[in-house]
């Protein structure tokens, strides 16, 4: 099997599930790579209509994703984890009319590289120095290695394999180590093998879908250069106004003007660095540019860059995070001392302020002609008897007042749950005797502690529309009896039309941010409210 573009394939069984109905159906693929499913007319309203979709590939070295739409309705199938590959997908807002989609199976490649030099006597041979880096088509690091003597072979990651074929999707770098002192590299020049391009203006090799092999990259010595020398120090001011020096971080110097080579600096224990700067003759680095990133836990940010040395600098930048400056290098080399990087101890940040606001309940209902979302004007509202209807809060957070210099405060409602009505937990049997959290519900996004709620979950929208109302709590109170109504459907009984409570817990995110390097402190808090929902009795006229 090679790639998303293969064609079709045969006898590949499919399960489709649907929750509304609680059906799995196991479909096989035919000689054309179609399988083809109906489901009734009397398909439930969207968008708690929907169809989970898994094909069974066996192979490990395939992952998949799913592309198509809706004839009724195009553009409403999506995965789950929109245009990532697998491991699931779902048809939704299905209508009585068909749906299309397609599995594309996409092979997980591999990339082989390999480094050459070429010595001051012209003799090619096999380099184990340096580090081959494999960044992401997303942004990130997928494998970081140090070259061996042959080939170094990558494999990526399903969650990488987001560009379609014919994309330019992957990045490989390499970074030599620092040149003996004889010797400098003059250059990096890259040599692609199949499926990979030369990037020019970083010496890299970019990768579209697929195994690569044959990339090269050859680096070139050349014999008694001219060095430049420069010489600095890394210090952190601390809280009580001391200064010391040590290891705050990692420097590099880029070879910005001929051969655009990075090299790694070493930080000594007592905060110096020495970047010596090989050039050629005629040299063909006229200026580098040295750069200073923070250690990613320290408590402190970068406060000034000092490029005030020998040969002074340009473009001379901080944020919180990291300083840059640029050297001009003189032809005649030489040794330039005096640039610094100054960090800043981080003074405590604030406590976490606990957030306030109120309540009211937002709903939708289905007896409305508009079928319109309304919010209420109090915690106490209004609803027809019988009536099945869409509920969340509405919460509207005070503000946390000011914080001290150099910090900013943040606050957002993030999930609430639903917890139940007429002194019935939520997930406790409701009037059809059926128990736990209903299915459909509108899920927080990931990465959201909400273990502190303790009802059933949803997603906080501050502005939702009717569809996504009908993905958040659906309630139903009738008298004598409730109706057999829809598997998703909170449905509770009524001895009589009276008022009724509708519990509920709004999970708000509290953040303290340092401006200047964005490190975060933040926390949960859970706020409790209780809206009160008069029945009306329904009068119908014939």
């Amino acid at each position: 099997m090679a790639g998303a573009d293969a064609g079709p394939i045969a006898n590949q069984s499919i399960t489709w599930h649907n929750p509304t109905f609680g059906t799995n159906t196991i479909l096989r693929s035919d000689s054309n790579g179609n399988a083809v499913l109906a489901w009734p007319t009397t398909m439930p309203v969207a968008p708690n209509n929907y169809i989970n979709l898994r094909p069974d590939l066996a192979e490990t070295d395939f992952v998949w994703k799913i592309e198509g739409s809706c004839t009724t309705q195009p553009g409403v199938l999506t995965a789950l984890d929109a245009g990532a590959a697998g491991p699931a997908g779902a048809l939704r807002n299905l209508t009585a009319g068909g749906c299309s989609a397609i599995f594309y199976y996409i092979q997980i490649p591999t990339i082989d590289a390999r480094v050459q030099k070429r010595n001051v006597d012209g003799i090619w041979q096999v380099f184990s120095g340096g580090t081959l880096s494999l960044l992401g088509s997303q942004g990130g690091t997928i494998a970081q290695v140090t070259p061996g003597m042959g080939a170094t072979t990558f494999s990526l990651t399903g969650n990488q394999l987001r560009p379609r074929v014919g994309q330019l999707g992957w990045t490989l770098m390499y970074s030599p180590p620092p040149p003996p002192a004889y010797l400098m590299y003059e250059q990096i020049d890259p040599t692609p093998g199949t499926n990979s391009v030369v990037d020019s203006d970083t010496n890299a090799l970019r990768f579209t879908p697929g195994n690569s092999v044959g990339n090269v990259f050859n680096l070139v010595e050349t014999a008694n250069p001219i060095f430049a020398t420069i010489r600095g120090h890394v210090e952190l001011k601390k809280i009580d106004g001391t200064t010391v020096r040590g290891p705050f971080g990692s420097v590099s110097l880029r070879n910005t003007g001929g051969s655009r080579v990075t090299y790694n600096i070493p930080v000594s224990a007592e905060g110096s660095f020495e970047a010596r700067v090989p050039m050629a003759t005629p040299p063909i680095t006229t200026n580098i540019t040295l750069s200073f990133n923070r250690m990613a836990d320290l408590n402190a940010y970068v406060d000034e860059v000092v490029g005030t040395g020998t040969w002074g600098s340009t473009n001379v930048s901080w944020s919180g995070n990291r300083g840059t400056l640029q050297i001009d290098v003189p032809s005649t080399g030489g040794t330039a001392l005096g640039y610094i990087f100054r960090l800043r101890e981080l003074p405590p940040p604030p406590p976490v302020p606990i957030p306030n606001g109120t309540m009211r309940p937002r709903y939708h209902g289905y007896l409305d002609p508009a079928k319109g979302v309304t919010l209420a004007d109090s915690p106490t509202m209004s609803w027809p008897h019988a009536e099945t209807g869409d509920f969340m809060p509405y919460v509207e957070l005070q503000p946390l007042g000011d914080p001290p210099p150099g910090y900013r405060y943040e606050q957002e409602v993030v999930a609430w749950s639903y917890n139940g009505s007429m002194g019935i937990e939520a997930r406790k049997a409701d009037g059809l005797g059926r128990t736990g959290c209903r299915p459909g519900a509108d899920a927080p996004p990931a990465g959201i502690d909400t273990s502190l709620l303790r009802g059933c979950v949803f997603r906080y929208r501050d502005n939702p529309s009717a569809a996504q109302m009908g993905a958040q709590a659906r309630l139903h109170w009738s008298v004598p009896n409730a109706p057999n109504v829809a598997p998703n459907v909170y449905a509770y009984r009524l001895s009589q039309i009276r008022a009724v409570d509708m519990k509920v817990s709004a999970l708000v995110e509290t953040r303290v941010v340092f401006t200047a390097t964005g490190q975060t402190w933040k926390q949960y808090t859970v706020m409790d409210g209780t809206f009160v929902i008069n029945m009306l009795a329904v009068v119908t006229t014939k």
